[in-house]
């Protein structure tokens, strides 16, 4: 059986697959503004490339595609215009008919709805709240940075949140008689855990003696291949719109 190794990557490749926070920013941008303003085949066109530069350079995105809880969420978005949107012209069963309209609706909010999640969860995975804070104050938006950083970070928390918490749940058997009561203490105990932490964090920002005032960010590096991959991302996204 062959164990060889696989070639180690050379440096510019290292680069094209690690690329600077503001570039990281920037994939966050193009995949959320042109998810929202894109339609019919250019939708598909975003979505299949959020899905390829998630493989390179930000596989944990991917990962929220295996959460019960998102595709648990996004059912509504695909389900419900089918039969709320008129004239519903497709007869399914007993009677029973939906929308053409509604059904082309529906699978365009799942797809972007896919999109920005890819986007959002991969950044916060990547992106230190460090990182977004020099990447935005160097950028003039002072104080914004911070802020920002710990809304992205509790992004990512907030998954480990509501699943140690919904089971904690189940194990005091909870969803057992009164879901409906046991479902809006769960999304509760969720947000004010979050608020919680992340005033914990502004705390501990306070007790090292934090202060925008003091912040003297330096511009970011860009090097060769975060050029390229802005230029890519500017090329593609004025592609689309202009088309």
């Amino acid at each position: 059986m062959d164990q060889r190794k696989p070639p180690p990557m050379t440096g510019t490749a290292r680069a094209m697959a690690t690329p600077a926070p503001a570039v990281r920013l920037g994939l966050l941008m193009w995949s959320v503004v042109l998810g929202v303003v894109s339609s019919g085949w250019k939708l598909g066109v975003v979505l299949a490339a959020t899905l390829a530069l998630a493989a390179v350079v930000q596989p944990s995105g991917l990962r929220v595609l295996r959460r019960p809880a998102l595709w648990f969420s996004l059912v509504p978005l695909l389900v419900l215009p089918l039969f709320l949107i008129e004239p519903r012209d497709l007869p399914l069963v007993d009677g029973l008919a939906a929308s053409s309209v509604g059904a082309t609706l529906g699978v365009s909010m799942l797809a972007r709805a896919i999109v920005i999640a890819i986007a959002a969860v991969g950044f916060s995975a990547t992106v230190s709240i460090r990182e977004l804070a020099d990447v935005l104050e160097a950028a003039g938006l002072r104080g914004l940075g911070f802020a920002l950083g710990v809304a992205v970070h509790n992004v990512q928390q907030s998954h480990h949140v509501w699943t140690t918490t919904a089971r904690a749940f189940r194990l005091r058997g909870g969803f057992r008689t009164k879901w409906w009561r046991d479902g809006r203490l769960l999304l509760v105990t969720v947000v004010s855990t979050m608020l919680r932490r992340a005033d914990e964090t502004v705390a501990a920002a306070h007790a090292r003696a934090f202060s925008v005032d003091r912040i003297r960010p330096a511009a970011p590096r860009l090097s060769t291949p975060d050029r390229w991959w802005l230029a890519a991302l500017a090329a593609v996204a004025a592609a689309l719109l202009v088309v």
